[in-house]
C-alpha cells in the first residue's frame, strides 16, 4: 500500500510525501500488479530528482537501468541530472549492451531531442 501511495505522491509532485512512502522498500516484485523491482528504483529516481537531490537521483536511475535499460523515465532523470560533458555521457553509453542499442534507440524517441542526441553522440564516440 505504501508503494502505491508513493506513486500517487510522485504524480502529484509531492516529493517529500513520496519519499516517506518509498523509504525502506528495498524490492517489489508483484505478479498481480506487474510492478517490478525497477519500479521502486525508478520511483526513487523521480522523487530524488524532484527534491533536487541529484546524486541520489542518478544512483537510483542507474540502478533502474541495470534492472531494465528500456526504462525511458530513468534515462530522462539520468540525463537531466548529469552535467553535459563527455565523461558522464561516455559512462552511460558504455553501460548499454550492444544488443540493446536498437530497442533502446526506439524507446528513446520520446526523450527531448537534445538529451537523445547526447546519448547517440556518446554511443557513436
Amino acid at each position: 500500500a505504501r508503494y502505491l501511495q508513493g506513486w500517487v505522491h510522485v504524480h502529484q509532485r509531492a516529493w517529500t510525501e513520496a519519499l516517506a512512502c518509498f523509504d525502506g522498500i528495498t524490492g517489489y516484485d508483484d505478479n498481480f500488479t506487474d510492478f517490478r523491482a525497477e519500479s521502486v528504483t525508478l520511483a526513487l529516481a523521480l522523487t530524488y530528482h524532484g527534491l533536487g537531490r541529484r546524486a541520489e537521483a542518478v544512483r537510483a536511475a542507474l540502478d533502474t537501468m541495470l534492472r531494465n535499460d528500456q526504462a525511458l523515465e530513468a534515462w530522462a532523470v539520468l540525463f537531466e541530472c548529469s552535467e553535459a560533458g563527455a565523461e558522464p555521457d561516455a559512462e552511460i553509453a558504455a553501460s548499454i549492451a550492444p544488443e540493446r542499442l536498437v530497442p533502446l534507440a526506439a524507446r528513446l524517441g520520446g526523450l527531448a531531442p537534445s538529451l537523445r542526441d547526447r546519448l547517440f553522440e556518446a554511443v557513436w564516440q
